[in-house]
C-alpha cells in the first residue's frame, strides 16, 4: 500500500519505498517459506503493479546488473503463493503461465526462456530473488535503505 502512495513525479520516494517493502516481505518469505503466500503475492506486485512502473527494473540494474529481466522475478512469487496448501492465491499460478508465455523467443539465464517448465522458471526466479534480497539486506543493515517520516511527504 506504501508504494502506491507515490505517482510518477516521486520515482524516488517510490524507489526507497519499495526496496524497504521488498526487504521486508523477502524476510517474511525467508522465515514462514511457502505458508508466506500472501508475501510472495505481494512482492511480485511490488514489481508488476507499481505506480512507477520502471522502479522494479532500475532495482534490478541497479543490484543485479543490466540485462537481468524482471519476468523471471514475477514468476516465482505468484508460482509459489499459489502453491501453499492453504493458500487463497491459487489464481496466481495463472498469472505465473501467462507471464512464462510471454516470455517465448527470450533468453533467460543463457537459454531461451520457452525451454524451462514453469516449475523451473519459478526456481530460476527464487535464486535470483534470494541474492537480491541478499545484497539489500546488506544495505538496509548499514541503513542505507532507511526512510523517516519527513522522506514520506510529499513535496
Amino acid at each position: 500500500m506504501l508504494v502506491t502512495q507515490f505517482p510518477l513525479p516521486y520515482a524516488d520516494k517510490a524507489y526507497s519505498a519499495t526496496l524497504l517493502a521488498y526487504v521486508y516481505l523477502s524476510r517474511s518469505i525467508e522465515q514462514r517459506g511457502i505458508d508466506a503466500w500472501d508475501s510472495y503475492r505481494s512482492r511480485a506486485q511490488l514489481f508488476k503493479y507499481n505506480k512507477n512502473p520502471n522502479v522494479g527494473l532500475t532495482i534490478i540494474m541497479n543490484n543485479l546488473g543490466m540485462g537481468v529481466l524482471i519476468e523471471p522475478f514475477i514468476i516465482s512469487d505468484y508460482y509459489f503463493a499459489s502453491q501453499a496448501l492453504r493458500s487463497p492465491h491459487k489464481n496466481t499460478l495463472q498469472s505465473a503461465k501467462s507471464i512464462h508465455q510471454w516470455l517465448e523467443n527470450i533468453s533467460v539465464g543463457g537459454k531461451e526462456a520457452d525451454e524451462y517448465s514453469l516449475s523451473e522458471m519459478a526456481d530460476f526466479g527464487k535464486k535470483r530473488h534470494n541474492v537480491l534480497f541478499k545484497i539489500l539486506e546488506e544495505k538496509y543493515k548499514k541503513g542505507e535503505l532507511n526512510m523517516t517520516l519527513d522522506d514520506l511527504q510529499k513535496t
